[in-house]
């Protein structure tokens, strides 16, 4: 496990694999990038207060995101690495990389096929 991470709009990755949960470096950052970009509460705005209970989603067990798989470039600059989308060149892009948006499409069955299922194991 090299320890490395990088963020990509509030949301904190593996930097080697790209993985939201990566089972190489032993990491599940899904918890933390939950908490820490409000992810519940935003959900709750969006969908409403049923959002789990609709579909059976669960957001501690929602699928892992791999940015790599869905055109994030990495850029490092000594200790800190971040992501800018290919299509706007933008670090942090909140338009390409709207976590919310795609984790509601999962929780509502509305697709995020970009990313569903795309834990990339090394």
């Amino acid at each position: 496990m090299s320890g490395k991470v990088i963020t990509v709009n509030r949301f904190t990755f593996c930097l080697d694999h790209g993985n939201e949960m990566c089972f190489s470096c032993n990491q599940d950052f899904r918890p933390m990038n939950n908490r820490g970009a409000s992810v519940e509460s935003r959900l709750i705005q969006k969908l409403g207060a049923d959002y789990e209970d609709d579909n059976g989603f669960l957001l501690e067990e929602r699928q892992p995101i791999n940015i790599y798989a869905i055109g994030v470039k990495a850029n490092v600059s000594g200790s800190r690495a971040t992501g800018s989308c290919s299509m706007h060149t933008k670090t942090d892009c909140d338009r390409c990389y709207d976590w919310v948006r795609l984790i509601a499409a999962e929780a509502t069955g509305d697709g995020a096929d970009a990313v569903r299922g795309r834990t990339i194991r090394s």
